[in-house]
């Protein structure tokens, strides 16, 4: 399950959706915003299909009048409007991907172990390891419908449902297919992005006290391991699979604090641990544009590493230069340098 990602079951898009944020928005139109890439493949979709309203999870849209209201009632419009993309390889998404939310390093993750460390959650969940060609379908299904059980809780089920919906449209498609299509959805800006890393970040996993065995020790995280499992192994397995690219150096960024950067100088020369599915850019220009103190210097080593995955060309937002790593992914810590010139923190990491 795995080659290289030239192609995408979803379909890129060349127009987008904008709503004017403006207090007065109808007497003046300063302040456009742009509605979610999940929510613009909606209205994009409604569109292209001539209907007159669409239902969106925060609104209704009216596609004749050209203006949405907010739920659950409001006698408050906002205008809406369709704009083409002049060239979607120069956008940029409206929040960098590669900042690091969480950038505190948990050793005693990284202390359980190679394969504790890339797959805990997958073997809590009973999930880990290869999905055989006759498995594919099942785990589709399953992957669609637990993101919707999630998205329900979240009051996102409109925006789950399109989700669900791409998934299941390739569960009769290739390895590669559905693959890509779990990486592609992945990289949209929603829920999905948000909520499976925080849930990779925090269930709690403990050894089952037999070689490689875990389970969750909260009913949360057996939830999740059963709704998010599916959809997390596929993306996680499409990961590691997939072969090298060439890839040298990446950059990720985060803004630290003194406690942070002094823990980060007594683990040098040790091994640490993202559980979650980080995203970095291939690109030094935009890590040094960021307005963070600190800049993730990331070597791959020689030969490449698994799961590591430039997917600039899966995206609406090709001038990030975005690179995908798969979840649990351990790193070195080199070396840490302070640049007076950029004001900012360099650390240099080896994957």
């Amino acid at each position: 399950m795995g080659s290289n990602p030239s192609s995408t079951a979803v379909v890129k898009t060349t127009h987008i959706w904008i709503w004017s944020a403006d207090d007065a928005p109808w007497e003046q139109n300063d302040n456009w915003k742009p509605y979610s890439d999940v929510e613009n493949r909606i209205i994009e979709q409604a569109h292209e299909e001539n209907k007159s309203t669409i239902e969106l999870d925060d609104y209704y849209i009216d596609l004749r009048k050209h203006f949405q209201t907010r739920k659950p009632t409001s006698n408050k419009h906002r205008p809406i409007k369709r704009v083409l993309l002049p060239d979607i390889n120069k956008r940029f998404r409206p929040a960098r991907r590669y900042v690091l939310q969480k950038p505190e390093l948990t050793p005693e993750l990284a202390a359980l172990g190679w394969t504790a460390a890339w797959s805990r959650f997958l073997l809590a969940a009973g999930l880990f390891g290869v999905i055989k060609d006759a498995e594919l379908a099942e785990r589709v299904e399953k992957a669609a419908d637990g993101i919707i059980e999630e998205a329900v809780k979240l009051e996102k089920r409109i925006e789950a449902e399109w989700i669900g919906n791409e998934l299941k449209k390739v569960k009769a498609e290739t390895r590669e297919v559905i693959g890509v299509c779990c990486v592609t959805l992945f990289m949209m800006d929603s829920f999905l992005h948000t909520l499976l890393n925080q849930v990779l970040r925090e269930s709690e996993v403990q050894s089952a006290g037999v070689r490689c065995a875990h389970e969750f020790t909260t009913e949360s995280g057996k939830t999740h391991g059963r709704t998010l499992g599916p959809y997390c192994s596929l993306l996680w397995i499409y990961l590691y699979e997939s072969p090298s690219q060439g890839l040298t150096y990446v950059y990720r960024t985060a803004s630290l604090t003194k406690t942070t950067i002094d823990d980060y100088q007594k683990h040098i020369g040790k091994c640490m641990v993202w559980t979650d599915f980080s995203i970095a850019t291939k690109c030094k220009t935009n890590a040094l544009q960021s307005q963070e103190n600190t800049i993730y210097e990331i070597k791959i080593r020689k030969g490449g590493v698994p799961g590591v995955m430039d997917v600039s060309t899966l995206t609406d937002y090709s001038a990030e230069k975005e690179v995908l790593i798969i979840a649990g992914i351990p790193f070195e810590i080199k070396a840490i340098n302070y640049v007076e010139k950029l004001q900012k923190y360099f650390i240099s990491i080896e994957l």
